[in-house]
């Protein structure tokens, strides 16, 4: 089965995304959540476009946070207070380095629930530029 059809859940693109800087991709509000079963984890995976495989390993790269703040990132507010809730991810200068400039990759944003639920309120495309500067 293909998954490449995003059309059904809002697609954004992310551009201007520097080969080898830190970007950071921040989402707030996140919407719709049920302050009963507030998020307690969040993915953001990377994949070639052409990649259609369900194996997470073969992601260019991927990364989870939590409530509690990491280098990676953090949900800054679970949605318990009001049904909405914030989050950040953090890509290192390493993980920007390994996507290629004018390709074209693909990517989710997915969150997992106190119960176990799963949701994916963003999918999109990612692409980056050349740098000028290497030191």
């Amino acid at each position: 089965m293909s998954c490449s059809d995003s059309s059904s859940i809002g697609a954004t693109l992310i551009s201007g995304v520097v080969q080898g800087d830190t970007f950071y991709v921040t989402r707030d509000p996140v919407t719709e959540i049920d302050p009963a079963d507030p998020i307690a984890s969040a993915s953001f995976t990377v994949k070639y476009i052409e990649d259609d495989t369900t194996d997470d390993t073969q992601a260019v790269f991927q990364k989870s946070i939590t409530t509690t703040g990491t280098i990676s990132g953090q949900v800054t507010d679970d949605g318990t207070a009001d049904g909405e809730g914030a989050l950040y991810f953090r890509l290192a200068p390493a993980d920007t380095a390994l996507l290629f400039p004018e390709v074209i990759y693909r990517y989710d944003i997915q969150l997992t629930t106190v119960s176990g639920d799963v949701f994916t309120p963003e999918v999109g495309t990612f692409q980056v530029v050349c740098d000028v500067t290497r030191s």
